[in-house]
């Protein structure tokens, strides 16, 4: 990142790269830092739908294939750019009972929400210290705060990213670099469609939680909930047992199957 450490971020703009930009929360963020003056980076597997958004450079490949986060950080630094931003959206959902689902799509979503998000914070964070500062947005899910029966894996990726995420926020205070988590509840995408279940309802738009999470990661919060309703989701998981907490996220998900 251009400038000195301690810069004033309401007065700076850079380079965004955003992984899963081709449709809902993705897209929206990629929209929402475009208006807010910063060049977008925008990674996905939908070439066409990349074509749409508006970026400076476009990078159609799947996280889901194996070291496809290394290639996608080789692809964007031999292209010039210096990220100042990193945004690790993209991810697989999953729905249904553990021992029904297919080892290839387990594969897939560890590969994309754990081995993808992983290489590509360890490409960018110590580059971006180097360069004084800069800031990265991993992307979890009010998923992560208790075991999710019938989503499983996926729960268990997203518990991953955020105690990943806090411990890369410890590890760089003071370098200039800020590490946040953004844990969102249901959004109004194909994302529950895609994972097998119906959807849940109640959901907030890719817009309105695109904008909360910008506020939040260039405010520097280490966790990024957007909605009351799962903020009080989060307070609960703080004081209620784990197998009570699984009880209850079992009862949920059947009703969704």
């Amino acid at each position: 990142m251009s400038g000195a450490k301690g810069y004033s971020p309401l007065a700076y703009k850079g380079t965004v790269l955003i992984t899963g930009a081709s449709a809902g929360l993705g897209k929206a963020l990629a929209e929402e830092f475009h208006s807010r003056g910063y060049q977008v980076l925008a990674a996905g597997r939908g070439a066409e739908a990349l074509k749409k958004l508006p970026a400076i450079s476009r990078y159609s490949l799947d996280l889901a294939q194996p070291r496809a986060g290394k290639e996608l950080a080789r692809q964007v630094l031999d292209d010039g750019h210096a990220v100042d931003i990193l945004v690790c959206n993209a991810g697989l959902g999953l729905s249904g009972a553990f021992g029904d689902q297919s080892p290839d799509d387990l594969d897939s979503l560890i590969q994309v929400n754990i081995a993808a998000l992983t290489a590509l914070d360890r490409a960018f964070l110590p580059l971006m210290a180097a360069q004084g500062g800069g800031y990265v947005l991993n992307v979890a899910s009010t998923g992560a705060w208790q075991p999710g029966p019938y989503m499983a894996a996926y729960y268990a990726s997203k518990a991953y990213v955020l105690s990943l995420t806090r411990a890369l926020r410890e590890e760089y205070k003071g370098s200039g670099v800020t590490v946040s988590a953004l844990c969102p509840g249901s959004i109004a995408t194909e994302f529950s469609r895609r994972s097998g279940r119906a959807d849940p309802g109640r959901a907030m738009t890719p817009e309105k939680v695109a904008k909360i999470a910008v506020d939040g990661l260039l405010k520097g919060n280490g966790v990024i909930t957007p909605g009351w309703e799962n903020k009080a989701l989060h307070a609960v998981s703080k004081v209620l047992p784990a197998p009570l907490m699984a009880k209850f996220v079992s009862g949920y998900q059947k009703k969704l199957l």
